[in-house]
């Protein structure tokens, strides 16, 4: 594709006034066509000597490109030239609207000295998903100047967004240094351990309970077995995609399934510190993702994988059909932490109904965010100024006592209800795994 220049329609702009003499004064019209003639012959040489001249090159790029959500980042394209004399380029890469850029164009110039040039574009995404670019555009100028030369070139580019944990990175450092099971200052575990280790002699003060009798009779002596804290039990994180995910928080940009996805990141980095298998399941009404427990980077890459695409969906959740998937696929036993919205009574009734499927197999703990508005009356913290806070108290304490109940009834099924607030979500999920691993209850 080219287009003319400035110098072009300036050649022809002058040549307009010219013309018009040309009619009023018959001896000027030779000198008239000759100049146009000579304009339109240069003009059309410059356009077939210079037509070709963005064939020479090529691009490509490392893909995929990862990006944190709300941090700079940059990607980077490679230009290749084939041939070796000098040229002037302009490159301009279609980044998508959630990428906030410093710049779109950029101007660089292929020296004769090299082959391979690398560019950056510097951008900060604002929203996680993935996204592809199939286009580099180019432009160059023609050997006098008259045209501009274009072209797109094919590129296969990937950019993944990530979500930010960037965020409470504060509390989580002190979390991972200070607190976690393998860190500076580890906190007592309560309880001998329940995964086999080894046999050895009796003790006196041995428990008869944990006689090994048949390796006693074998060696004519007493036996007994000890045991070690579980360090590769599996952990899943099951994230709650449906269309109650989608509200926003309060005062904030950001949505609930953001919330989500974030402890799940910072979950599976806990779990792989500890020595355990996570595990990631995504619902909504069915089941959209699940990755097996394991561990590792490359698993760890599969998670993140799984989750930073995932998106609101308007439709109802139906547990139904998850906690049946549980009882078929999951057959060890394993921490269950749910990510998921129970305020809508007829959402809460129907996943209270179906619980019992995976209750007396597997530890199930249930996170919902807490809101603003909803609290218990006669708050500490509540301001009233009008009857409609007043009004607005009253509902929120309604909703409050409906969840509240519903705490207790799942209490007795085995069930852990919290209530977490929207701030800390990420660092408590973490705390609610390591209370559970010190106590033992898998």
């Amino acid at each position: 594709m080219f287009t003319p220049t400035y110098r072009l329609i300036l050649f022809a702009a002058l040549l307009a006034p010219l013309t018009v003499f040309a009619a009023l004064s018959t001896n000027t019209l030779t000198g008239i066509l000759i100049l146009y003639a000579a304009l339109i012959g240069t003009a059309v040489f410059d356009l077939l000597a210079s037509r070709h001249s963005l064939h020479s090159l090529s691009v490509q790029a490392n893909s995929p490109v990862r990006l944190s959500k709300d941090n700079p980042g940059k990607i980077e394209v490679f230009i290749t030239r084939e041939g070796a004399h000098p040229q002037q380029l302009r490159l301009g890469l279609p980044l998508p609207a959630e990428f906030a850029n410093k710049a779109d164009i950029q101007h660089v110039f292929l020296a004769k000295d090299k082959h391979r040039w690398a560019l950056h574009w510097h951008s900060r995404p604002t929203r996680r998903g993935i996204y592809s670019i199939s286009t580099l555009y180019g432009e160059c100028t023609s050997k006098y100047g008259l045209w501009s030369i274009r072209r797109a070139f094919p590129l296969q580019l990937e950019v993944r967004v990530y979500p930010n944990l960037r965020r409470d990175q504060n509390q989580l450092a002190n979390l991972f240094l200070n607190r976690g099971l393998n860190g500076m200052h580890p906190q007592r575990v309560v309880g001998k351990g329940r995964e086999y280790d080894r046999l050895r002699a009796y003790v006196p003060g041995d428990s008869v309970l944990d006689l090994h009798w048949k390796a006693s009779a074998k060696r004519n002596h007493l036996v007994t077995k000890t045991y070690q804290v579980e360090r590769t039990q599996e952990i899943y994180m099951l994230i709650d995609h449906s269309r109650l995910s989608g509200r926003q928080l309060d005062n904030q940009a950001e949505t609930v399934l953001e919330r989500f996805v974030t402890a799940a990141s910072v979950l599976g980095l806990a779990t792989e510190r500890s020595g355990d298998l996570f595990g990631l399941i995504t619902f909504s009404d069915r089941i959209n993702t699940f990755v097996r427990a394991s561990s590792g980077r490359s698993h760890q890459q599969s998670i993140q994988d799984a989750i930073f695409g995932l998106s609101s969906e308007p439709v109802p959740p139906d547990y139904d059909e998850l906690l049946t998937f549980l009882r078929i696929h999951l057959r060890r036993r394993a921490l269950l932490i749910i990510l998921t919205d129970l305020s809508d009574p007829a959402v809460a009734d129907a996943f209270c109904q179906k619980v019992h499927l995976i209750t007396r197999q597997h530890c199930v703990v249930v996170n919902m965010l807490q809101e603003a508005d909803v609290a218990r009356l006669f708050n500490p913290d509540a301001t009233v100024n009008s009857d409609q806070d007043i009004y607005q108290q009253l509902a929120g304490h309604l909703r409050w006592r409906d969840v509240r109940e519903r705490q207790l009834a799942l209490r007795h099924m085995g069930v852990d209800l919290k209530w977490l607030p929207q701030e800390r979500l990420s660092v408590d999920i973490v705390n609610q795994y390591i209370r559970i691993k010190q106590k033992q209850l898998l």
